[in-house]
């Protein structure tokens, strides 16, 4: 089955001869019995392997589901569990339908989507369900049975512009009579542009935020931020981290909804948090009562970039450190971890998950990775160290990923790959992750793990565990075996780190959550041209010698790149002794540089560096988009071409207008219908649409529909309707196949058909299985 017939349902009738599984031919799939995985339900599951289990694939749908293939597909959505085996999806971007607002339910003891009625039952002048939407954020609080969504993009207001994208709404669902309810918050101050009676500060032409944003009852509206349960033996609430607007901007503050009151407030935070951030991860780790903030599109310093940072907000304390990993075990050349955004991740009280996500370097294998809190240690996890059982799910991005905190199976739902089809993939992992380890090398290559050796007259066996837990194997307490101890994660072991290896003042002051009463190991030596983190017992003279007396930096709050810290103009001129310019370059070790002309990326500094010149420097005029803003606005191609200053030349036009293939789909916006005659002509019609069919509908009866427009409306015959052409093809002999192309184009002899650019006088063209060649004809000859 499948578009290219290359897919088998139910490989190898799923060993339904030895009772292994069955065949589900509604869903095109093989369900395993417990204890068996694998597509065809071989493999005997064993407890230290990692386990991915296809549960759902929209494309292997029988004809009579053919509902669940058109209505699931999405990106940019969200998903919850709860705790009686319920998946819970809303909302996400089809490329089909748009912004979508509908709830569903996948449950997972049947594995079966299941249907959800909404109470549609609408209060006096209140919206009874929240608009389509993507790119929200959605959390599930298991004491009160709701399911809170916060903000997202939705379809563009033309008249408004496009601010008006980004929501600022606040709903919950409740899960037992299934029905949304608007959280208005009491009292809630209105984020709005600078009125004609207040001026922006000075130095800035766009809108800018109001100088009472401590005075505001919500957050503004928000797109690409995370919405993150924060439950304790006293309270609980959800906390609102990074977003992104238009209007507004990077969100630099965090908000924290108490459950309880109903009520919105600003989290005072201490530390090096980021300065602006989206499409990033955030998981609450209990045990050491943290926020952990991974990946994502940020900006730092003087530019924006996709991250491999790892930010933790310790809730007691507020405040909040970078993790920077150690070089020993996460060499910088493995690309571990690998920048990423639009990505997802869960968490266990051991391990964060993460998968997925737009990546760079970009990697496709390296979808699947792990970081242990105790040991700050990241693990790839598709490796061919690891035993795995059944196919990873398809590299996404703008997917959702879930945790089912009873039985710890991990879900992940789909995203974007170059389409959306929709797969629902089920991960099992042990709970120890050392246990994935198979070979004694790479078993003490992490720290943390050690091996345990079983020893027999048959021979012996190896077991790798987590030391800190002891192994779960009791005949490793048995007096035939060996156990080979490695490094022990703990704060004797974090205190021996190499205060060298930091780069920069805030990873020189990094502070661990799970031993953050620990003294500080490293301090910051500046004032030298380039800084240098050495341990806090040493003489930074010495250490980092120059012509200028060192200053010593203890505290992350003083650090250089804290100084002037926001993202943006206005920002940066409410900060106070601070100015955004273009003229002051501030590099990785925080030195600086200063030129005459504004050559250097936007930045905010303190306004007294020496030399700087003393012009007022503006900002640029306004744009169509924030560039900061496109890779979330734009994700799943639904910007189509996106263009920058000197693209005039290539603004779009309307499909119908190119008349060859390989310019049509020059055009993101575009496909090609082919006529597909035998004879390689290139026939055909550039049309709207997308990576699976025209904009009109299904690719066949929208392109011969179109194809015969076309060509009436080229023999004169513009009074042709669809009537008379149907006719035409109707009484034609031989039915006309038509084909849809969007990514390539179909195979054509551009020599014959003429959409070669040879030079008929001088050159000859020759036709190739891709494109053509131009050659010199008799007579002529290459220069």
């Amino acid at each position: 089955m499948g578009q290219d017939c290359g897919y088998i349902m139910c490989p190898g009738n799923c060993s339904s001869e030895t009772a292994q599984g069955v065949c589900d031919k509604g869903y095109g799939r093989c369900l395993c019995a417990p204890g068996y995985g694998a597509e065809d339900c071989s493999v005997h599951l064993k407890p230290n392997q990692l386990v991915f289990n296809q549960l759902f694939n929209s494309g292997h749908l029988a004809d009579s589901l053919d509902h669940l293939r058109n209505q699931l597909p999405r990106l940019g959505h969200s998903l919850v569990a709860d705790r009686r085996g319920s998946l819970w999806m809303f909302g996400g971007l089809s490329l089909t339908h748009g912004p979508l607002n509908d709830i569903r339910l996948f449950d997972t003891k049947n594995n079966t989507w299941m249907q959800v009625t909404v109470d549609s039952t609408r209060e006096a002048n209140e919206p009874n369900m929240p608009q389509g939407r993507y790119f929200h954020a959605a959390e599930i609080a298991h004491s009160r049975g709701e399911i809170y969504v916060y903000g997202g993009l939705t379809e563009k207001e033309e008249v408004i512009g496009l601010s008006n994208n980004t929501l600022s709404d606040f709903w919950k669902f409740n899960l037992k009579n299934q029905r949304w309810i608007d959280i208005q918050v009491s009292g809630s101050t209105l984020w709005s542009q600078y009125s004609s009676k207040k001026d922006p500060p000075s130095g800035c032409n766009h809108i800018v935020l109001s100088s009472q944003d401590s005075n505001k009852k919500a957050p503004p509206p928000l797109a690409g931020h995370t919405l993150t349960l924060r439950l304790s033996a006293e309270s609980e609430s959800l906390v609102l981290i990074g977003g992104f607007s238009p209007r507004y901007g990077f969100l630099e503050t965090v908000w924290e909804f108490d459950l309880n009151t109903d009520t919105w407030h600003i989290i005072t935070t201490k530390g090096n948090g980021p300065l602006g951030v989206y499409g990033h991860s955030t998981v609450y780790h209990a045990p050491s009562r943290s926020f952990y903030v991974f990946g994502g599109y940020m900006y730092s310093v003087n530019h924006t970039f996709i991250s491999d940072k790892l930010y933790a907000l310790h809730y007691p304390s507020q405040f909040w450190s970078v993790l920077p990993s150690f070089q020993e075990y996460n060499p910088v050349k493995h690309h571990l971890p690998r920048a990423r955004f639009l990505h997802s991740a869960v968490t266990t009280d051991e391990y964060m998950l993460v998968f997925g996500g737009r990546s760079f370097p970009r990697n496709t294998t390296d979808s699947l990775i792990a970081y242990i809190y105790s040991c700050n240690q990241w693990v790839r996890l598709i490796s061919r160290d690891v035993d795995i059982v059944g196919r990873p799910p398809p590299p996404t991005y703008a997917h959702a990923m879930t945790l089912d905190i009873e039985s710890g199976e991990v879900y992940v739902i789909g995203g974007f790959d170059g389409g959306t089809q929709c797969h629902v993939t089920r991960i099992s992992l042990p709970r120890d992750l050392c246990g994935l380890w198979r070979s004694k090398e790479r078993c003490f290559q992490l720290p943390g793990c050690s091996l345990c050796t079983l020893m027999a007259e048959s021979g012996n066996t190896t077991f790798c565990f987590n030391n800190q837990r002891g192994h779960s194997d009791r005949s490793c307490e048995s007096d035939t075996k060996s156990i080979n101890n490695n490094i022990l994660c703990n704060a004797e072991w974090l205190a021996g780190r190499k205060c060298a290896e930091y780069g920069t003042c805030s990873e020189c002051l990094a502070r661990w959550p799970s031993y953050f009463e620990e003294g500080q190991v490293c301090k910051w030596c500046n004032n030298c041209p380039r800084g240098k983190c050495v341990p806090s017992s040493s003489d930074c003279d010495y250490e980092n010698k120059c012509s200028v007396r060192q200053r010593d930096i203890v505290e992350v709050g003083h650090c250089p790149e804290r100084q002037c810290p926001a993202s943006d103009c206005d920002k940066c001129l409410t900060l106070g002794s601070c100015v955004w310019t273009r003229q002051v370059l501030l590099t990785p070790e925080l030195s600086v540089k200063v030129t005459g002309e504004p050559v250097y990326d936007w930045n905010c500094v303190g306004d007294d560096i020496p030399e700087r010149s003393s012009i007022k420097m503006k900002s640029m005029p306004p744009m169509c988009m924030s560039p900061s803003y496109q890779p979330l606005y734009c994700a799943g191609g639904v910007c189509g071409l996106v263009l920058r200053g000197g693209n005039i030349d290539r603004c779009p036009e309307k499909c119908a207008t190119y008349k060859q293939c390989s310019i049509c789909l020059k055009h993101a916006h575009c496909g090609w219908c082919s006529l597909d005659d035998g004879n390689s002509t290139g026939r055909g019609v550039c049309t709207e649409g997308s990576l699976d069919s025209p904009t009109g509908g299904p690719s066949h009866s929208t392109c011969d529909l179109l194809f015969y427009l076309q060509e009436s409306s080229l023999s004169g015959n513009s009074s042709a309707g669809s009537n008379s052409t149907a006719v035409s093809f109707n009484s034609s002999s031989r039915k006309p196949v038509f084909s849809w192309h969007y990514v390539h184009c179909p195979p054509e002899n551009e020599c014959l058909n003429n959409h070669h650019t040879c030079d008929n006088r001088s050159e000859e063209c020759v036709d190739l299985t891709e494109g053509f060649q131009c050659v010199c004809g008799q007579g002529y000859k290459s220069e």
